[in-house]
């Protein structure tokens, strides 16, 4: 069964040659788009206590930020990371192909847990991307289980 609501080949087949020539994707197109490409790489998945995952990235998009750039980073944080079991995966060069722009994809680099990363190492990283990423522990939590864990946020 496919538990993709459209496929990887699908999404690059409709939108590389919408992209192509265009330089770099429009903001409003990018935030649809990375919308789309979240919700079809994460449908059906769930979060460690049943919860949607897609809730997660969502929230963390749309938290403490006006910028268009950022929230499409927040939007995409998980999607290279936890498709890379998947038959065919999300990749950085995939965001590239489809117009991201190089602050999105840089920004998504350092917000994506490489395999064998201590996590340690990884929360130090989200934070260098040089591209106002901080991270700050947060009370409230983007899932209903009252819990609390570190996330990057995205400064206004």
């Amino acid at each position: 069964m496919n538990t993709q609501f459209f496929s990887k080949s699908e999404i690059m087949a409709r939108f590389s040659s919408r992209q192509r020539g265009a330089g770099t994707a429009r903001e409003e197109a990018g935030l649809a788009l990375a919308t789309l490409i979240m919700a079809s790489a994460l449908f059906g998945k769930k979060t460690w206590d049943g919860e949607d995952y897609v809730d997660h990235p969502i929230a963390v998009g749309m938290r403490n930020t006006r910028s268009t750039t950022k929230k499409i980073i927040g939007i995409l944080h998980d999607v290279v990371e936890d498709t890379t079991d998947e038959p065919d995966p999300w990749t950085l060069e995939d965001l590239k192909h489809l117009g991201f722009s190089p602050r999105v994809v840089s920004g998504v680099d350092h917000v994506t847990r490489r395999e064998g990363e201590p996590y340690f190492d990884f929360i130090v990283r989200c934070g260098g991307g040089g591209d106002d990423l901080s991270l700050i522990h947060i009370s409230v939590p983007t899932r209903r289980t009252p819990i609390s864990y570190a996330v990057f946020c995205l400064k206004k």
